[in-house]
């Protein structure tokens, strides 16, 4: 965790960190209105609180690009053909290496796990359960993950439009694209705070972070409050 390096601290196109500069540059090389258009709505959601939620983040040197191109896995066990038995061995392609926020790394692999799932947050929600099982997850990261998450898949499709722009005859530069466009799609009709507690709650935290003190207040102002329902249930005879 103390490890550092002089090459890490620079300039890098796939820095979260500076997602939002990054954004509001080649957003506007993307062709297609609608698109574009849902773009600036999930950029201003977290413009507004962005800042304050990032400014007391762990950072560090991280891989970057943990996808599924890039994850080396075990075969499957010998006892068994399912994918269930497979084990992660190893990372390849360092190229992305930087410093920055230690939670990219999660947002990152959490981002690419959602492409072409019936469930996306089911995914996310597995893979945040895992990470938070052997680095525990604090509050304020819980809260900024999503927002990571949404912003990397934002400068996939934003960096795609610069790049198709400079070379359009490399078809690879598009090879996730209409995956993505599907999920940021998906993702337009979900609340945030909706994933934000299921992240939560996939960590084995209460959902909402304000549950323990509305609680504690109602527990403490129980003979303050009225009856909900007249005549008071509580003193009525049954029958």
């Amino acid at each position: 965790t103390d490890f550092s390096h002089p090459a890490a601290k620079r300039k890098l196109i796939w820095d979260l960190s500076q997602a939002l500069p990054l954004i509001e540059k080649f957003k506007r090389q993307i062709t297609q209105s609608g698109q574009r258009k849902l773009i600036e709505k999930f950029e201003r959601r977290i413009r507004a609180a962005f800042h304050e939620k990032t400014e007391e983040l762990t950072c560090g040197i991280i891989h970057n690009d943990g996808n599924d191109h890039n994850i080396i896995v075990s075969p499957p066990s010998l006892k068994s053909s399912s994918f269930g038995q497979m084990r992660i061995k190893g990372l390849i392609d360092f190229g992305d290496m930087i410093y920055s926020y230690k939670l990219a790394d999660l947002a990152v692999v959490c981002a690419y796990a959602m492409l072409n799932k019936q469930n996306p947050l089911q995914a996310a929600c597995c893979i945040t359960a895992g990470y938070h099982s052997r680095i525990p997850l604090r509050e304020n990261e819980l809260a900024v993950l999503y927002d990571l998450i949404q912003l990397r898949l934002m400068m996939s499709v934003c960096i795609s439009a610069h790049q198709k722009k400079l070379n359009p005859e490399n078809q690879y530069l598009s090879i996730s694209e209409d995956s993505i466009w599907a999920l940021l799609g998906d993702m337009r009709d979900i609340s945030p705070d909706f994933i934000h507690y299921s992240l939560r709650s996939a960590c084995g935290l209460p959902p909402c972070p304000r549950t323990a003190a509305v609680v504690d207040w109602l527990t403490s102002q129980k003979r303050e409050i009225g009856p909900l329902t007249r005549p008071d249930l509580r003193k009525t005879e049954r029958t």
